[in-house]
């Protein structure tokens, strides 16, 4: 069963009220938007928090729900390349709304297209962290979510002001085969942080992720 803390802040996002966001209440056949906001049942379990995008409304569908989100998963390209990357333990716990993975988005309202903006980390971001009081490691994909997570980060000498700064030492960490588990501070929350390229095939960064598998591996094992 959700603890209250995070079923409280559940309801806040999706029931968002930021009309100052270019999303707030978009309409697709007179029906509103809900942001996604995924369930799970126990917070304290969840030690690794996945960040990526945006969802995405597929082509045909007018509507895309937390009920529904994991409705057609194989037409969801997003979601069979975590689990490509991220294993099938990923994907059991996800399935099953338990357990140490949580699953998370840069831009909480999905869209037909990819609009991602600013305001929902800008309002969600650190209330988020707080739910989870046993997180040990966060992964974040693409560059969008770096910046509010840099930007929120009191150990500033750990990580690079900028994402791609950061995924050259990355890379190189990969090559060499020796982990450093760079950790971020949010919150007075202590925090190993993974950041990686976006697996959506319009960005050709992807390429470096089979290549990085080990390491994502020995970073999520290192925390569980």
């Amino acid at each position: 069963m959700e603890n209250q803390i995070f079923k409280e802040y559940r309801y806040r996002v999706i029931n968002c009220d930021n009309t100052t966001c270019k999303l707030y209440r978009y309409k697709t056949n007179n029906n509103y938007i809900e942001p996604i906001q995924l369930i799970h049942k126990d917070p304290k379990k969840v030690r690794v928090l996945i960040i990526t995008e945006q969802p995405k409304i597929l082509k045909g569908s007018d509507k895309l729900t937390n009920k529904t989100f994991f409705c057609n998963k194989e037409e969801r390209s997003t979601i069979t390349q975590l689990i490509a990357i991220l294993g099938c333990k990923f994907n059991y716990f996800i399935d099953e709304k338990d357990g140490p993975f949580y699953w998370t988005h840069h831009t909480k309202c999905p869209h037909h297209e990819r609009k991602p903006q600013s305001k929902c980390m800008e309002k969600y971001f650190t209330e988020e962290i707080e739910c989870f009081a046993n997180l040990k490691l966060l992964i974040a994909f693409g560059s969008h979510p770096y910046p509010h997570i840099e930007k929120n980060n009191h150990n500033k000498d750990n990580i690079p002001n900028k994402y791609f700064e950061y995924f050259y030492r990355l890379l190189e960490e990969n090559i060499n085969e020796k982990y450093t588990y760079p950790k971020i501070c949010i919150k007075k929350k202590e925090i190993i942080f993974l950041a990686l390229p976006h697996p959506s095939k319009n960005n050709s960064l992807r390429l470096f992720l089979p290549k990085m598998k080990n390491m994502i591996d020995d970073y999520i094992q290192h925390v569980l």
